[in-house]
């Protein structure tokens, strides 16, 4: 077994040095022995796996893998608080992501996987889809080296957006053209209790597009089966509590071990392929063609100052310890 290696993680691109988490004792599922949900019949009823061989090979042949993360208020962390007492507060250092960071460095010792491990977590709550296809690769610094990117979006999409989710993984793929795509999806409640065919059209959409999906609803589906409550694993209607999160991550985790430890036999040359370019203008959509100007952050935009009276620079995710700025005017008629 090859020594554990250091994992390094950053929040909207702030790098931190990243250890294993000492987290409070979850109270709502122990699933800390992650290999229990590795080659599992109710992990494989989880899995739609889609994404080409040839990615994962690629992925397998670097000496670093850099995975990326987008999402809204769940990759926030938004829930993990709960067990701290605040559960409305967002700490991304407690949430799913920063769990399967450390549970995936346990399984990759275990089967033996020498990579060392860069994650960038970009989350942003509340986002349409349409965020994510602005500025796609500067905005969350995705390139030819990036290996792996996780979508963590589905309480913000609905049945109907079929052709924005294959738009959404088009900007993925121009920006990051060799990197495998993972669906990771954490249903709200409602959705959870009333099934309208998202999850489905998600399905579907993977196996068109070719990328991979994780469904938490169905390990969720099996607690409920068992006679765990499913109110259990969540903080609120939508976020997960640490029990929640917790089963993110071992769902997570397990997906990307699954795939990277694959034997080398399904690589040939042990999949040292050339690293594809980004692509031409000629294949990028029309949305992507045009020059774009992007900020995520309200306190960035070119705004002259002094301010027009009435019109404030504010902070609606104060609740939720996120930063949410916008201006806000009070007077009408005035300009910004």
């Amino acid at each position: 077994m090859p020594p554990s290696l250091p994992t390094r993680l950053s929040v909207g691109g702030t790098m931190v040095v990243s250890r294993p988490l000492k987290l409070p004792p979850s109270t709502a599922i122990d699933v800390t022995n992650f290999t229990q949900w590795f080659n599992d019949t109710h992990l494989n009823a989880a899995l739609s796996s889609h994404t080409p061989r040839h990615i994962w090979c690629r992925a397998k042949s670097t000496d670093v893998l850099h995975v990326t993360v987008i999402g809204v208020s769940v990759t926030a962390g938004c829930g993990a608080g709960w067990e701290l007492g605040n559960r409305a507060r967002c700490l991304v250092q407690n949430g799913w992501v920063r769990r399967t960071a450390d549970a995936y460095q346990r399984l990759g010792a275990a089967l033996g996987l020498a990579q060392r491990v860069e994650w960038s977590i970009w989350p942003k709550n509340a986002a349409p889809l349409r965020f994510w296809m602005q500025c796609t690769a500067d905005a969350f610094q995705l390139s030819p080296a990036t290996g792996v990117v996780f979508v963590e979006i589905e309480p913000t999409v609905s049945t109907s957006d079929w052709h924005q989710v294959l738009e959404l993984v088009q900007h993925l793929r121009i920006s990051a053209p060799n990197a495998a795509i993972g669906f990771i999806m954490w249903p709200t409640k409602g959705q959870f209790h009333n099934d309208n065919g998202l999850e489905e059209m998600v399905r579907k959409a993977a196996a068109t597009s070719g990328f991979d999906v994780a469904h938490a609803s169905v390990l969720l589906n099996e607690a409920v089966r068992h006679g765990v409550m499913v109110k259990r694993y969540y903080a609120d209607s939508v976020h997960p509590n640490g029990g929640g999160h917790e089963l993110l991550a071992a769902l997570a985790a397990a997906w990307l071990a699954r795939q990277m430890s694959s034997p080398a036999s399904q690589c040939p040359d042990n999949g040292r392929a050339t690293l594809l370019p980004p692509a031409p203008p000629a294949l990028v959509p029309p949305t992507m063609a045009a020059t774009e100007w992007c900020y995520t952050r309200a306190d960035e935009l070119p705004i002259a100052s002094p301010l027009a009276p009435g019109w404030q620079l504010v902070n609606d995710g104060g609740a939720k310890d996120v930063t949410k700025l916008g201006y806000s005017s009070t007077l009408a008629g005035e300009s910004l």
